[in-house]
């Protein structure tokens, strides 16, 4: 601990992780998940976790100073050890993160009408996109105004700035949402301490939240961003004007936006594409389908000639077509067609990328198009690279489609090692090997293959109460008979 002083002149103690500042206007800025985790991810005594909100540190004080807003930073706590979003955590472990709260809130109060509060949070996802929690999943801004007695702020202040910011973001080509995915409503939520009506009760610790919010005079959102604008570069410069601009006036209700289509389940529910360019050096790995729970979830994974490999994960509502903001499936009279215009997480270390949130929070953000197209086993198309540290490389594609999803795939892990190959002759072929022959496998029709792993990301995955550490990755495979092929491995082994 040591003894830290606000702007006011206040001291108090606080843990070194935990940064405190007071600006002039009537903002409040929280980053309770803005730790890091220094566990090997790899290894089954890490889990069960939870990541960390990589970045938002940063972005919180970025904000604070545009908006001279006032702001509680979690600058190093891994919420692993306590998690600060959780009301009961607080109370227990960190009762002086919810007394520096209320000190902000008081003094914010003391010389402002209002007081909004902004809770920074991470949304591990690559697209474009933004969720507002206001403690309800909302269609849209005007459905505030049905039963306001459950939300965190207003039904003026979410048809005002947060309509007003959601339009400046769709300009700019970054979608939100209003608690779609991530509403706040849970009682054990920090967003929930600043109910003014309702909710659950609160720990003594949290009673000065609630009793400020019993004035009805803070307006409480949970900003859930996306990975691209919390990484420095534009989209997140493209944030925090657009937050500063819909923040910066009194503003009336916005103009609505239209709000979306109802779900409406597309008639393709799941889709895959997996495919090697032997002359191009380049395996891509993408998939999508609806969920469970009635939503869309898809990655995108590409292996680069040089060693390099591209992340992208996304989610959304059903709209009638198997697609989120910025890519998309359909099905033509052959084959499957597949777009995406994103930005993408690019490593050079992907086994480190899954292993240590350091690794993750390293990686680059570049923008990625793909336009591609299957028919006959045949991927034809372009996939283009752009980012300030990799600057621009375009791959025209005629590629082999791989038969059938192996790697990273969410359901059927089972131990073993597995290939997918594309001959040079244009046929493809899946085999079973065996994980103790190492890279020389004897098959049961009497062929030899050799197999060399050009680049290797692993996974830690939990199924049927048992982990599994799922290794994969573009291969060389070269028989006895002197035949090649390209493809990919997956090796599955108990952890």
């Amino acid at each position: 601990m040591n003894w830290r002083a606000d702007t006011h002149g206040v001291e108090s103690e606080l843990p070194e992780w935990l940064h405190r500042g007071c600006g002039k206007s009537d903002v409040l800025v929280l980053a309770p998940h803005g730790g890091l985790s220094h566990d090997n991810l790899l290894l089954p005594a890490s889990w069960p976790r939870k990541g960390n909100d990589l970045h938002t540190a940063e972005l919180a004080a970025e904000i604070a100073h545009a908006l001279d807003a006032s702001f509680v930073i979690n600058t190093g706590l891994d919420r692993n050890r306590i998690d600060l979003n959780r009301i009961e955590q607080i109370a227990t472990h960190a009762p002086f993160f919810a007394a520096a709260i209320a000190d902000a809130l008081g003094a914010i109060l003391a010389e402002h009408a209002r007081c909004r509060v902004l809770i920074l949070h991470g949304w591990h996802i690559q697209q474009d996109k933004a969720d507002f929690g206001v403690g309800a999943t909302l269609p849209h801004a005007a459905a505030a105004y049905a039963d306001p007695e459950r939300l965190t702020c207003t039904p003026d202040f979410i048809a005002g700035p947060l309509e007003e910011l959601r339009g400046q973001l769709g300009g700019r080509g970054i979608e939100s949402t209003f608690g779609e995915r991530w509403p706040g409503a849970h009682r054990n939520n920090l967003l929930q301490a600043f109910r003014a009506h309702g909710g659950a009760p609160v720990p003594e610790a949290l009673a000065p939240l609630r009793r400020a919010a019993a004035t009805g005079r803070i307006d409480a959102v949970q900003l859930e961003l996306s990975v691209p604008l919390r990484w420095p570069g534009t989209p997140r410069r493209n944030f925090i004007a657009s937050l500063q601009s819909a923040l910066s006036t009194a503003r009336a209700a916005a103009d609505p936006i239209p709000a979306p289509a109802p779900d409406a389940l597309p008639e393709l529910r799941r889709a895959a594409l997996q495919c090697t360019d032997r002359a191009a050096n380049l395996l891509i790995l993408a998939g999508m389908a609806c969920l469970p729970d009635g939503s869309i979830g898809c990655r995108f994974l590409f292996f680069l000639p040089d060693g390099r490999v591209g992340i992208f994960t996304g989610h959304g509502r059903p709209r009638g077509r198997l697609a989120v903001h910025g890519f998309s499936f359909r099905q033509h009279a052959t084959g499957l067609a597949l777009s995406l215009a994103s930005p993408v997480q690019l490593t050079d270390d992907p086994i480190g990328y899954f292993r240590f949130e350091a690794a993750q929070q390293r990686a680059e953000i570049v923008q990625v198009r793909a336009e591609l197209e299957e028919s006959g086993g045949r991927v034809r198309g372009e996939l283009v690279v752009s980012g300030a540290g990799t600057g621009n490389q375009s791959f025209a594609l005629d590629a082999r489609a791989l038969p059938q999803p192996l790697a990273g795939r969410p359901t059927g892990l089972a131990p073993g090692l597995r290939f997918l190959l594309a001959h040079e002759d244009g046929t493809t072929e899946q085999i079973a090997g065996d994980l103790s022959a190492g890279s020389r496998q004897s098959l049961c029709d009497g062929r030899v293959l050799r197999h060399e792993r050009v680049q290797t990301a692993a996974l830690l995955r939990h199924e049927a109460g048992r982990a599994w550490r799922c290794e994969f990755g573009p291969a060389r495979f070269l028989f006895d008979d002197g035949r090649s092929a390209t493809g990919l491995f997956e090796a599955v082994h108990p952890a």
